[in-house]
Formats: C-alpha cells, sequence, structure tokens
C-alpha cells in the first residue's frame, strides 16, 4: 500500500531492483496499468532513481516515448505511454523493440492498450486508487 508519493517512488527502486536481478538476456520490461492519476509516472520516478537517472523524469504523453541515459553508461531507460496510443498498428510504429535494444530497462504506461507489443516476460503492476487515496498495487508477471 502507498499511502503517498515517497512510499509510490521506494516502490519503484524496489521494482528496479526485482527487476535487474531476475533479468537474464534480454532488458526487463515493466508494464503499469491504472487510472489516470493513479502514479505511474510517480513510480516510474523511482525505478529512474534507482537506475541512477539525474534528468527529471515526467510522462510522455505528448511524445509517447522518453529515453534517459543512465548514468556513466550507454544504456537507456525507455519510458513509453501509451495513452494516446488508438491501435495496435499505432505501437508497431514506435519500434518498441528496436528501443529495447538500447534499454536497460523498459517501462510502459497504459499497457493494456497493446498486450501484443508486451513481451511475455514482462512484470506488470496494475495500480488502484482506493477511495481514501492510498496506491494499491498489484504486481504480476504476464
Amino acid at each position: 500500500m502507498c499511502e503517498t508519493a515517497g512510499d509510490t517512488i521506494a516502490a519503484g527502486r524496489q521494482l528496479a531492483r526485482r527487476l535487474l536481478a531476475s533479468s537474464a538476456g534480454a532488458p526487463p520490461v515493466l508494464a503499469l496499468t491504472g487510472p489516470l492519476a493513479a502514479g505511474k509516472t510517480t513510480l516510474v520516478k523511482g525505478v529512474a532513481l534507482e537506475l541512477g537517472v539525474t534528468e527529471p523524469i515526467t510522462s510522455p504523453t505528448f511524445a509517447l516515448v522518453s529515453q534517459y541515459q543512465l548514468a556513466g553508461g550507454t544504456d537507456f531507460l525507455t519510458h513509453v505511454d501509451l495513452y494516446r496510443i488508438d491501435s495496435e498498428a499505432a505501437v508497431e510504429s514506435l519500434a518498441l523493440d528496436d528501443m529495447l535494444s538500447v534499454s536497460r530497462l523498459m517501462v510502459i504506461e497504459w499497457a493494456e492498450k497493446a498486450p501484443g507489443a508486451i513481451p511475455i516476460s514482462t512484470l506488470s503492476v496494475q495500480i488502484d486508487v482506493r477511495a481514501d487515496g492510498k496506491r494499491r498495487l498489484e504486481i504480476f508477471r504476464q
């Protein structure tokens, strides 16, 4: 249960550690689902902090994709937002596979909009906002 934005950021850091520790081969993918203002981008801020990203993390709702270079390396955190996507063909045009090849980790917000584009080994997080404003994170494998 996340009561504050700080709790959500801490959860993002924990998820990043978990994903990086368990990744074998292909870069890990984190798929996020939940309603508007559930805290998806806040969770990504925690992931980015854990990876050493120093740039401010913002939602790529209009850009669709943001890439953040990891401190001291050539790898990237790739942050995808599919909120404005309306078809699988539009998702394919983003060439996520190509971006994944230069990513240390990829996070996809609104992943439910493109289930066919999400790798099978993805870790998924469903964020629900309770009536009291607390966030409940349900974590599962695709």
